[in-house]
């Protein structure tokens, strides 16, 4: 035990007493702080020498008869071990929820980096729009003289998926399931069976 060993709260205080050998429960310690038996120090933490000063002026022993100034410096020990314990606990949770904090983005930042990559994103539709029709129309063996009106035909379809992106709202994410079945059943619309293609299958 050493003399600057302090107690942060009236439960740590309480745990060291009866570890110490000393016959209280927490709800008696709180009564007794209150009646100003034992007071903080300055930085608002419990002095072990105050609260000994305490224990023997005011608590009765768990056990009867005299204890041995060994027995009583180890659960003393054993009280400090635990306060420190707890302590030590309480300062790694501190750590990691200050860790798990640092991992997420401000929204500010977010909302800027959000904003920066639909600013590039459009820029780029908006550059295949005007540079890609020629090489398009060559693809597709076709006219050379309606280039114009492909560029106008992409920019206005880009401009109508940048303002679907724009649009403030909840978003519907589909999970792998409905992904799959969103695919079978809207973006390859399956052929109705008939009764030759029955016929077919038997």
């Amino acid at each position: 035990m050493t003399d600057t060993t302090t107690f942060p709260s009236i439960l740590a205080v309480s745990k060291f007493l009866n570890a110490s050998g000393w016959k209280i429960s927490t709800k008696t310690v709180q009564k007794h702080f209150n009646m100003s038996r034992f007071a903080r120090n300055k930085d608002g933490v419990f002095d072990v020498a105050e609260i000994t000063r305490y224990a023997k002026n005011h608590l009765p022993r768990k056990e009867s008869g005299a204890t041995t100034q060994e027995t009583q410096d180890l659960s003393t020990a054993r009280a400090i071990y635990e306060t420190r314990r707890i302590a030590a606990q309480a300062q790694m949770w501190e750590m990691r929820v200050k860790a798990e904090k640092e991992k997420w983005m401000p929204r500010e930042e977010f909302v800027r980096e959000v904003t920066a990559r639909a600013i590039i994103f459009k820029s780029d539709l908006e550059n295949f729009a005007r540079l890609e029709p020629e090489r398009i129309i060559d693809l597709v063996g076709g006219d050379h003289e309606k280039a114009y009106e492909l560029e106008e035909y992409l920019l206005d379809r880009f401009e109508i998926m940048l303002d679907r992106y724009a649009q403030p709202g909840e978003v519907r994410v589909i999970l792998p399931d409905e992904a799959t079945k969103a695919f079978a059943e809207e973006i390859v619309p399956q052929k109705k069976t008939t009764s030759a293609d029955r016929s077919r299958v038997r």
